[in-house]
């Protein structure tokens, strides 16, 4: 009787030890998936932040679809006396708006687009 008693303590420690380890197995497997899923989690997170970034200095970047005298000489890289020369001595696109000149963007850029072409120099004005 007394080696009964001391097998059952024996099957029942092999069993503890061995419930021990797939609890501890399992709880391994378990924190590997939670950190892979954190780091998936980070990743998406991080390129949502570069998205967002990416997408807001574009939209800064895009040029107004119409300039004043200010914007559209630092578009074209001139002087004011230059541009003041195009709008009195060329076909240059403006609107004046109560005494203030306007220039579409679109318009503008056909300008140059035509004058890149050949139809005439930049150079003259």
């Amino acid at each position: 009787m007394k080696n009964t008693g001391k097998l059952e303590i024996f099957v029942l420690a092999a069993a503890i030890l061995i419930g021990a380890w797939l609890v501890a197995r399992a709880a391994t497997g378990i924190a590997a998936y939670g950190d892979s899923e954190t780091h998936n989690t980070a990743e998406i997170a991080g390129a949502v932040v570069r998205l967002e970034a990416t997408v807001n200095e574009m939209i800064q970047a895009e040029e107004p679809e119409v300039m004043d005298q200010k914007k559209v000489r630092k578009y074209l890289g001139i002087s004011e006396q230059n541009l003041t020369e195009l709008i009195h001595g060329s076909d240059f696109p403006y609107i004046k708006i109560r005494g203030d000149y306007l220039f579409p963007k679109s318009a503008v850029d056909e300008w140059l687009h035509d004058r890149a072409k050949g139809r005439s120099s930049l150079l003259q004005y």
